[in-house]
């Protein structure tokens, strides 16, 4: 019989630990700037060792001498060495607030308005507060409102969907596509009749489940199992499978007619404040890139609190663990803000590198441009700039757009030159608007006509699905 024994032994293995530091700086490059100025004046209140500072350039006031050498315990002289690194921390603070470039008065983001921008967004979001959501299935509604598109459909993958929400929530248990789909399905009973649809068929049904439409209902079915031959207007094969006249066929199209394409399209506008995270401009013909300080509190270590726990002799044991514990909830968030900026920066300067021809000559020049690319040029990880491209915006002489706005895939032309997927759909857009409605434009002429007189190397499932994002409709049903 072998012997059982019990022993010891040392093993080498890498794995990730996140600090609380590393946590709250990947949760800080996540946030919005609305998002961030609430979080900031919530530390602020609840930090007592936290302060604003008021001027940029302000000077800052020497800290006391250090304490004396001589300590009657170990803890004593561990303090000591904390309030040495907390003063080294100070000045290193204090000079860098000295060397910012504060926007000066015509750097400032002159017009923070997008007009047009959609208030539907904003419905949205009030729906979701009234559903019946946990705190963390109401994280996902946010996603998903979040990440429609112009048309109010929801077209990213669930396996994109999942990776985006555990690398913004690294602190959670990991999201499954199970969560997602519960979520989605809560979304799309929202008004308009038709959000956060996948693709037309779902947009559809939605839209005929919201009429009161069912299985029951030759025009449901019709949808659901027969979408693909309703598109071509097959008719006589229609009535066949189902065992129907044509003309009722023709009242179920009908119905069909009365529904929308893009449940967002033509939703009440308005205009709302944006105010930009980053300016960028060219002066005396050198770019420049910016970090707008406006309406965000600037955070510095309130000093009076740090002389309170010099005095460690006169304090409790409670009063003393309470300051170190802020002191250093303090250190971390500013550290935190400082590496945000510095990442932002980063990253808009890559962005600036590889899409020079979009600032120097404005929209309609932008280039194929992966996540991947930015992340090698800046060197950090790809989710890293998955996070600082969330929600943020930039000023420019052409307006204010989203950084995600500047990652677009391409297509490659005959002589080499790579040309983005806007710029494709902009082409597409132009041939069907300018199309005979007698005679439109079938998906395979589109693509011959741009492989042809374009030279861009494009297959016809290509076209079809830019079309479909562009909400325009197959040829057959844009005959007049």
């Amino acid at each position: 019989m072998a012997k059982l024994s019990l022993s010891q032994e040392a093993t080498l293995k890498q794995e990730l630990v996140l600090t609380p530091q590393l946590i709250l700086t990947q949760k800080l490059l996540q946030l919005t700037r609305l998002e961030l100025n609430y979080m900031l004046n919530q530390e602020l209140q609840t930090n007592p060792c936290l302060d604003v500072l008021e001027e940029r350039e302000k000077e800052g006031e020497e800290l006391p001498s250090e304490i004396a050498e001589s300590r009657e315990n170990q803890e004593a002289a561990e303090l000591e060495e904390e309030l040495v690194d907390w003063k080294r921390f100070y000045d290193g603070m204090e000079l860098s607030y000295r060397n910012l470039e504060e926007p000066t008065h015509e750097d400032r983001p002159s017009e923070p308005t997008i007009a047009g921008h959609n208030s539907l967004w904003e419905d949205l979001f009030e729906q979701l507060t009234l559903a019946n959501l946990t705190p963390r299935e109401f994280r996902i509604g946010e996603f998903i409102i979040g990440n429609l598109d112009n048309r109010g459909y929801f077209t990213m993958a669930p396996e994109e969907v999942v990776l985006n929400l555990n690398i913004q929530n690294p602190e959670e248990q990991t999201y499954n596509d199970q969560e997602i789909e519960k979520v989605l399905k809560v979304v799309q009973q929202f008004e308009p009749a038709g959000i956060a649809a996948r693709d037309l068929r779902e947009c559809f049904l939605l839209q005929l489940d919201n009429l009161g439409f069912g299985e029951q209902d030759l025009v449901y079915n019709l949808v659901k199992s027969h979408f693909v031959d309703l598109t071509r207007k097959n008719f006589p094969q229609l009535s066949k499978v189902m065992k129907t006249t044509q003309s009722h066929i023709e009242k179920a199209i009908h119905i069909l007619s009365t529904l929308t394409f893009a449940p967002a399209e033509g939703y009440e506008t308005r205009d709302i404040k944006l105010e930009p995270d980053l300016i960028v401009k060219k002066d005396r013909g050198e770019w420049k890139i910016i970090y707008n300080y406006s309406s965000l509190p600037v955070l510095a270590v309130n000093k009076e609190y740090l002389k309170l726990l010099q005095s460690y002799k006169t304090l409790n044991e409670e009063t003393k663990e309470f300051l170190k514990n802020k002191l250093n909830s303090a250190k971390m968030w500013i550290n935190s803000l400082e590496q945000r900026e510095h990442t932002l920066l980063g990253t808009m300067r890559a962005i600036l590198n590889h899409q020079m021809d979009f600032f120097e000559n404005g929209p309609g020049h932008l280039k194929p441009l992966k996540m991947e690319e930015v992340a090698d040029t800046v060197g950090v990880d790809i989710s890293t700039i998955s996070r600082v491209v969330n929600a943020k915006h930039v000023q420019t002489s052409y307006g204010t757009f989203s950084l995600r706005s500047f990652f677009v895939g391409g297509l490659k032309t005959e002589t080499g030159e790579d040309l983005s997927t806007t710029r494709v759909q902009r082409l597409i857009k132009k041939l069907v608007d300018n199309e005979d409605k007698k005679h439109p434009l079938s998906d395979q002429k589109i693509a011959d006509i741009l492989n042809n007189d374009k030279g861009v190397q494009i297959a016809r499932r290509t076209i079809a699905k830019y079309r479909d994002l562009l909400s325009i409709p197959p040829a057959r049903m844009r005959k007049r």
